[in-house]
């Protein structure tokens, strides 16, 4: 099962963040979905989401993410 988690981020940022969460091969895939509002969706498998918090709050102390409400049992990518 995956899980999804939503942020608004810096939109100078974006590419940071996809650059360092997807460098956890088999963890983290990043997503812009709405490139307006700066909001990403991450996706994870719900296995590694205790460590992946972890690493999450630590991005945290580094960028501007607003964790933003969504229904984790559903992506709102659009492909």
């Amino acid at each position: 099962m995956l899980h999804y988690l939503f942020y608004k981020v810096n939109k100078t940022d974006i590419a940071k963040i996809k650059f360092l969460l997807e460098s956890y091969e088999n963890i983290f895939t990043v997503s812009t979905i709405e490139k307006d509002l700066s909001k990403i969706q991450i996706t994870l498998p719900k296995d590694f989401l205790n460590d992946a918090k972890e690493i999450l709050q630590d991005l945290q102390n580094k960028f501007y993410m607003e964790p933003l409400e969504g229904d984790h049992e559903t992506s709102q990518g659009k492909y």
